[in-house]
């Protein structure tokens, strides 16, 4: 083994997934950081992640797309805590500057957390002011309608809306920032060049600790971007895992391949 480098080794059908939200990046009060920021501040992770999932996942304070305690995952970066007068203010400047906005939370209504969560949210949201809030919980097609996916046109049906995506990756970043390099999120129109540049030198060098420090400046980097609302972390087993017999999830078209890097 490299000195420098962690072990590899591989799982059949134990993965990580993280849920996230994500907003339109090209229209509508989203597209300003402060909006983006305020949602961090304004939502409760805590209550919201234990309605969800019952203790079940972990937390993510730092709203990183890098799962806590990884070789890859900076240790130093600033938490995100629920803010009740940041968060009111924020959005203050924020409709000072755009004038007030109907914010649309929209979530799949087969999700079972989702249903809890959206409780805590819609709490959350009218504790920070914010009272013209519609949640919508939907059926997937619906879903993809309002997200205009399938070559529908590319603006989303809703404007200011935040809409949710569980992703299930590996431990490794390439991974994971796949779909989060400019023109490669599924939905959410995001881009964002600088961030591109460590999401480059992390897949390209071999150098374990080069990858490292491109990751980590990723990472403090994304605490200002804010591409999306990160809430929690969670194993998931699959039903192709050779642990497990006759399961098959919401998700059993995949054969999903974890890769587990232990230091």
């Amino acid at each position: 083994a490299l000195p420098d480098a962690p072990a590899l080794a591989s799982d059949s059908g134990i993965k990580s997934a993280f849920d996230n939200f994500f907003w339109e990046w090209d229209r509508g009060i989203f597209a300003d950081a402060r909006a983006r920021k305020a949602i961090l501040i304004s939502l409760d992770r805590a209550t919201a992640n234990h309605a969800g999932y019952g203790g079940l996942a972990a937390e993510n304070p730092t709203n990183s797309f890098f799962p806590l305690g990884g070789p890859f995952t900076n240790p130093d970066l600033k938490e995100f805590t629920r803010d009740v007068p940041a968060a009111t203010a924020l959005w203050k400047e924020v409709f000072d500057e755009y004038g007030e906005q109907q914010i649309t939370f929209l979530y799949t209504a087969i999700s079972p957390e989702f249903r809890p969560m959206s409780l805590v949210h819609q709490q959350n949201m009218a504790e920070v002011g914010i009272t013209d809030l519609d949640i919508r919980l939907v059926s997937i097609q619906k879903f993809f309608d309002e997200l205009a996916l399938g070559g529908r046109t590319p603006t989303w049906q809703t404007e200011n809306m935040m809409a949710p995506n569980i992703s299930f990756r590996t431990t490794e970043p390439t991974d994971t920032l796949a779909s989060w390099e400019c023109g490669g999120h599924w939905a959410s129109h995001y881009c964002n060049e600088e961030l591109d540049v460590f999401i480059k030198q992390g897949r390209e060098s071999s150098d374990f600790l080069v990858r490292q420090k491109a990751y980590f400046g990723y990472q403090e980097k994304a605490q200002e971007v804010i591409p999306s609302y990160v809430t929690s972390w969670r194993a998931v087993g699959h039903g192709m895992s050779k642990r497990l017999q006759n399961f098959r999830s919401n998700f059993g078209d995949f054969y999903y391949i974890q890769s587990w890097l232990k230091q």
